[in-house]
């Protein structure tokens, strides 16, 4: 495991410009990282926070799908962090050809949170963005079309890698989402980013 630090460093370019896995943090140090945007993430969705319950729900579901889906589960939870930082109650977004978005991985027309069924909705959002659903590809799909976490986080936001090769070009993306993916994998949970046009 590699020896991460709360820092930003800014990737761009091909995969194979970006942290190599053996630098990549351990899973309970990145939650241990993350644990106050668990808490504390729904601050800028208006939503309320998530319960101490939600918060090992997500965890459990985690440690769940990445042993059925082979998916390491370090990417599934940076993958959380950076579409919803955690936050179970948070919102839908629309894609450009309409799909809609929801839950803890904004998956392809999957499931939202319940507060009926809070455990298992929390579940199938999870499964929903690591194995894909009915209308679109998961991390397990792109993984396996690209090869690479990197190019699978980049095929993952926006469906195609540019034919720059650039992961970090903004053209139907989010310009730092695969920076902030490999960012979040190597330590960095608080920082301020230096990504150009970043948060």
């Amino acid at each position: 495991m590699g020896t991460g630090k709360d820092v930003y460093k800014y990737y761009s370019g091909a995969w194979t410009n970006f942290p190599n896995q053996s630098t990549w943090i351990s899973f309970n140090e990145m939650w241990a990282g993350n644990l106050h945007t668990l808490q504390h993430g729904c601050n800028g969705f208006g939503k309320s926070q998530n319960s101490e319950s939600n918060i090992q729900s997500i965890y459990s579901a985690i440690q769940d799908r990445a042993s059925a889906s082979l998916v390491d589960h370090r990417l599934i939870f940076a993958t959380v962090l950076q579409e919803s930082r955690g936050c179970v109650r948070v919102g839908s977004t629309t894609s450009s050809t309409g799909v809609n978005n929801p839950g803890l991985m904004q998956s392809h027309n999957g499931h939202t949170f319940s507060g009926a069924h809070a455990n298992e909705s929390i579940y199938a959002m999870i499964q929903d963005g690591t194995q894909g659903t009915a209308d679109g590809d998961g991390l397990v799909q792109n993984l396996n079309i690209y090869g690479n976490p990197y190019s699978a986080a980049r095929g993952y936001n926006s469906g195609y890698i540019p034919k720059s090769g650039n992961l970090s070009e903004a053209a139907g993306a989010t310009a730092c989402y695969v920076s902030d993916i490999a960012n979040r994998l190597t330590g960095w949970a608080n920082a301020t980013s230096t990504c150009p046009g970043g948060a």
